[in-house]
């Protein structure tokens, strides 16, 4: 557990409870601010991690050699690389509101993304683009 970060003079003003000088008080406005903190930095340490891997995935499949046998996996080459994050999160379960909130986007421009998806694909449902995902790479095979 981190070091009892100390309580700023603003939150204690702004605590509705007059406890001033109660050490019990004090030691427990050290723990909530303490906690807080912990949570702030591996909220922040996870959205690192989670753009670091988007990125990559990103990345390794741009450079990936297409499979000059099917016009669908060729498409995914002429993908934007928004449009390759969108379509890897719905290979992997993502709803669409999911991926607006995972990709801070609002639901309407998911909604896009999912529908531009479709027709550039020339697909007409979402286990069609999730097996063009799978087959594309960009996310593996269910076992």
């Amino acid at each position: 557990m981190l070091p009892a970060a100390p309580i700023s003079t603003e939150e204690r003003q702004s605590s509705r409870v007059s406890n001033d000088g109660d050490p019990e008080f004090e030691a427990l406005l050290n723990q909530v601010a303490a906690e807080r903190e912990r949570l702030r930095q591996a909220s922040e340490g996870l959205y690192r991690k989670a753009l670091d891997l988007v990125s990559s995935s990103s990345d390794e499949f741009v450079s990936m050699p297409r499979d000059r046998g099917s016009s669908q996996t060729n498409a995914l080459g002429a993908l934007a690389p928004r449009e390759v994050e969108v379509l890897s999160l719905i290979a992997e379960g993502y709803s669409t509101k999911q991926i607006a909130w995972q990709l801070k986007i609002s639901f309407k421009t998911a909604v896009c993304y999912r529908t531009r998806l479709l027709k550039k694909l020339n697909v007409h449902e979402t286990a069609s683009l999730v097996r063009l995902a799978i087959r594309g790479g960009l996310t593996p095979a269910l076992k």
